[in-house]
């Protein structure tokens, strides 16, 4: 027997696939958010779903992955958008306290340091810091040409 995939599509537009069927028999399946045509659920061929939401400009705000969708915590990767800033803010979920990172950009919007939240032992305890990705030298055609180390904060 040939492997083959079987696509169905959605009724309203024609051109979101819906699930997907092979050879086999294994499937998976999207829903879309009516308003962006961006994936709402998706489930793949364990039955494990995901879901994701979006901001009013059409961005994604969050993402539930299977066991946060079963312990009903609100997100897995929620994400915050400062466009202004020049910064977007993603915090994952951690029963532990969330992790928090932000990435910077310059004004061509190309991301020049990312911030993160992280743990080090120091002291006989956990202390949290920040953890600071190194500078990056870029020359005019936008690439990089020396890139330092990271700092902590």
């Amino acid at each position: 027997q040939r492997m083959f995939y079987a696509y169905t599509y959605d009724d309203r537009y024609h051109s979101l696939v819906t699930s997907v069927k092979d050879a086999y028999g294994y499937s998976s399946s999207t829903a879309y958010d009516g308003l962006w045509n961006a994936p709402s659920v998706t489930t793949d061929l364990n039955g494990q779903k995901m879901e994701y939401t979006y901001d009013a400009l059409g961005r994604q705000q969050t993402i539930r992955a299977p066991y946060e969708i079963e312990s009903g915590q609100p997100f897995t990767i929620r994400f915050e958008y400062f466009p202004a800033e020049r910064k977007a803010h993603t915090i994952h979920y951690s029963k532990d306290g969330n992790i928090d990172t932000y990435t910077f950009a310059d004004s061509l919007m190309r991301a020049v340091q990312t911030k993160q939240t992280g743990v080090v032992w120091s002291g006989g305890s956990n202390q949290k810091v920040s953890i600071v990705s190194g500078r990056a030298v870029i020359d005019a055609f936008g690439r990089n040409i020396t890139a330092y180390y990271n700092d902590g904060e």
